[in-house]
């Protein structure tokens, strides 16, 4: 079974994503409308606030989707501490002005603000400036 992933914190480096899950295949870019980015809680392995999204009318958060495997969902599942750290969710994802896809979306409730580490931090702006991303989306998220 194929299922589409979106991605928009560590994961966006396509070198970690080919590890975690070496059966994903890059879809396309995507928007997450009316949410934006975050960081929060606490990761021992990030030493730091990791990323996760929020709703909020009128922003936007920019991801990469991945058209993964089941094998590469459970691989996921455990990197991103589902369902414990982080649920898993369906959520709708823009690919250009006139077409949505349905998407897995992991999203961390309920923590706490907090900073993420400088070097998880530069993994996503590495990322987003790769991808042409909106870097003040990432400026903003660090609030």
């Amino acid at each position: 079974m194929k299922f589409l992933y979106f991605a928009y914190g560590s994961n966006l480096d396509m070198a970690q994503m080919r590890t975690r899950c070496p059966e994903s295949r890059f879809y396309n870019l995507g928007i997450l409308n009316d949410y934006e980015l975050i960081f929060c809680g606490h990761s021992k392995k990030r030493k730091g606030g990791v990323a996760s999204v929020r709703e909020c009318a009128g922003s936007f958060v920019e991801g990469v989707l991945y058209q993964i495997t089941s094998s590469d969902l459970h691989s996921l599942d455990r990197s991103e501490g589902f369902p414990i750290s982080y649920i898993r969710k369906p959520m709708t994802i823009q690919i250009d002005p006139h077409q949505t896809v349905r998407a897995l979306v992991y999203v961390k409730e309920n923590a706490e603000l907090s900073d993420p580490h400088p070097d998880y931090l530069g993994i996503i702006s590495e990322a987003y400036t790769r991808f042409n991303f909106n870097t003040m989306n990432l400026v903003l998220s660090l609030k």
